[in-house]
């Protein structure tokens, strides 16, 4: 017997404070972007269908991907001697979960990332209170999203694809919008991220490179258009028509320059 599966469509999310950008991508891999009001989220798979020419289905064929902000999520990178299989991976975890964080397993959501090197084997442990995420998740009812990435893979991934190439070693990258600026540096062993509120892009550069006492050969930025201001002359500006975390999230595990795991990849009720 054979059964015909259609793919699921990837589909990005990301809330803002009064309301949500969406992005996906057509069968011909062109990416399209919607401003919603949190309301309208009960539409929004008879509006995908619609934007898609996809006849109604009892399933949805959506993907729902959304992302949290970096502060929220810890993580912790380990360089074992030799590979690990995945109930080695999963024992691993459990271990490293119990002995750094004071709260039981049963209220933490956990998943890693397992890459062979040549020499060794890196094991990326991502754990969030359950409390906050579902909290977190109640804002996209009626939606259910099966995908919540780091807000800071989402952005990479997103100005990668914008770039059309990766970002360049020792380079850093800011984002601005109204909820705050964070800076995200990719490195070998995790990336380096700084959030902070109130703050321009200049005082986050500085403020980065104190913390982490870091200076990166090259800058990317992008400011929403409601919090620009005026930044050095030899920093790089990404310019997109597309909300960028929104992008980021819909090419989740996507044939992008940065490969990127998902922070918890599992149907959540």
């Amino acid at each position: 017997m054979f059964i015909k599966r259609t793919p699921s469509i990837q589909v990005g999310l990301w809330l803002r404070h009064h309301a949500i950008d969406v992005v996906w991508f057509d069968k011909d891999n062109r990416p399209h972007s919607e401003c919603l009001e949190k309301l309208d989220l009960l539409e929004l798979p008879a509006t995908l269908n619609l934007r898609l020419a996809m006849p109604a289905r009892r399933k949805s064929p959506y993907k729902f991907i959304t992302a949290i902000m970096p502060h929220h999520i810890w993580q912790k990178t380990l360089i074992l001697p030799h590979n690990l299989t995945p109930l080695e991976c999963e024992q691993q975890c459990h271990f490293t979960l119990s002995n750094e964080l004071p709260l039981p397993l049963e209220e933490i959501w956990y998943d890693y990332a397992a890459t062979p090197l040549k020499q060794g084997f890196r094991l990326e442990i991502f754990a969030i209170r359950q409390q906050i995420a579902t909290d977190y998740l109640q804002q996209f009812m009626p939606l259910q999203i099966e995908v919540l990435d780091n807000m800071a893979k989402a952005l990479l991934r997103g100005a990668e694809y914008v770039l059309g190439k990766p970002l360049p070693a020792e380079a850093i990258f800011l984002y601005q919008d109204e909820q705050g600026g964070l800076a995200v540096q990719p490195k070998l062993q995790q990336n380096q991220t700084l959030f902070q509120t109130e703050t321009n892009l200049t005082a986050l550069f500085e403020q980065y490179c104190h913390r982490y006492d870091e200076k990166p050969e090259a800058v990317f930025y992008l400011q929403t258009e409601d919090t620009e201001t005026a930044v050095p002359d030899h920093w790089h500006c990404l310019s997109t028509e597309l909300p960028l975390i929104a992008l980021g999230n819909a090419l989740w595990q996507q044939d992008t320059y940065a490969k990127s795991t998902a922070l918890f990849d599992a149907p959540i009720g």
